[in-house]
């Protein structure tokens, strides 16, 4: 009798045993689901947060090299041909981006030549976005480019936390072509590029995050 008991009870526990598993999974999932709402609700409740940093990638040092006809004094040329100001938007906190607004005043005897954009996930993975999906507005007399980016109908999602967009403004040197001033070659200029960017989600913005990056140049006869 005692056997008999013995195993009716342990038939009990393993036909109860999968019912057991199901509940706490269910349980699980239930607090999960409940502990996601409520970051997306907090999350939601909070502007957004980011970074914005510049560099010359492409020019050593942040030193142009020009390039002037030793006969004329006319600029042939720039070295690298086209100065790339390369600059990163981050999402620095838990809050969704889905629309930046950068304006970026380009230095004086300079002019923009081309824009690209970017997103960079967080595993450092690179999607182009296509000019048909961000703005440009170039003031040329003030040289005051307004780019704006409408990042949910460019990729179809948001920004999210440690994720980047990528603003390359290729520069070109107004003097080229042209007689370089002499004062030019005895204290050549230092430019500065001055960006602006705010982010937003819905009605929320970011404060407003500035960064100035600072190249000089180096004429050179041909």
């Amino acid at each position: 009798m005692r056997r008999r008991a013995r195993r009716s009870r342990q038939r009990l526990a393993l036909l109860l045993a999968p019912l057991f598993l199901i509940v706490l999974t269910t349980l699980a999932y239930g607090v999960l689901q409940d502990f996601t709402s409520l970051e997306l609700r907090l999350a939601a409740g909070q502007p957004p947060t980011i970074n914005l940093t510049s560099y010359l990638p492409n020019a050593q040092g942040n030193l142009v090299r020009i390039s002037v006809n030793s006969a004329t004094r006319i600029v042939e040329a720039t070295e690298p041909t086209l100065p790339l100001i390369y600059m990163k938007v981050t999402n620095a906190g838990r809050t969704p981006i889905d629309r930046i607004t950068l304006n970026n005043t380009i230095p004086q005897d300079w002019m923009l030549q081309q824009i690209r954009m970017q997103l960079i996930q967080a595993d450092q993975t690179e999607t182009e976005i296509d000019a048909p999906y961000f703005t440009v507005e170039y003031d040329q007399e003030t040289n005051l480019a307004t780019i704006r980016l409408n990042i949910n109908n460019a990729l179809g999602t948001t920004l999210k936390q440690d994720e980047s967009i990528a603003v390359n403004i290729y520069l070109q040197y107004g003097f080229l072509g042209h007689e370089l001033p002499i004062q030019y070659e005895i204290n050549p200029p230092i430019y500065a590029n001055t960006a602006a960017t705010i982010a937003y989600i819905g009605n929320w913005q970011s404060e407003t995050i500035t960064d100035t990056l600072a190249f000089t140049t180096n004429t050179q006869e041909v």
